[in-house]
């Protein structure tokens, strides 16, 4: 029992935490490229025709960039969604605090194995290493953070 009020207790604090941060009020740094020009990338749809899929299996380009830029973790939710923990902030020596990371929400609402339905969910994260999505809104680990975002309906982003 004790357990289990430490932990509902942890959860209200980072659910206040999360409530009380105010709304992101300055627009998204522009993240810059660290890829090296010289590299060569092959383009997603080639990429796509060298996958072989085993009989009864189906592959598609559900996104690729610039739709989706610096995935580090991704999950599902129950309505089949994908959401993405994009991070800009992680350097090759330490974290560049003047950018920040950010949740989005890649949907499939037309069922044609594409994402026609792009939403920001949060952009107000910073050293963004995982999410997932349960418990009446979405967790994400902001090292050495774990913040709960309360998304009851599960269709805004919050304010």
């Amino acid at each position: 029992m004790a357990g289990r009020l430490l932990v509902l207790l942890q959860v209200w604090l980072l659910q206040s935490a999360v409530a009380a941060a105010p709304p992101t009020l300055t627009a998204f740094p522009t993240p810059f490229n660290t890829e090296n020009a010289s590299h060569i990338l092959t383009p997603p749809k080639q990429s796509l025709a060298k996958i072989k899929a085993p009989p009864g299996f189906n592959v598609t380009l559900f996104a690729a960039e610039p739709d989706v830029q610096n995935p580090i973790a991704i999950t599902t939710d129950d309505r089949g969604r994908l959401w993405v923990a994009e991070n800009y902030t992680y350097a090759e020596h330490g974290f560049e605090m003047s950018l920040r990371d950010r949740i989005i929400v890649l949907e499939d609402t037309q069922h044609t194995g594409h994402f026609d339905k792009r939403t920001v969910f949060w952009d107000g994260a910073q050293k963004l290493t995982s999410i997932e999505v349960g418990f009446g809104g979405v967790w994400a680990l902001c090292a050495p953070r774990l913040l709960f975002i309360p998304d009851r309906d599960g269709d805004r982003p919050p304010e």
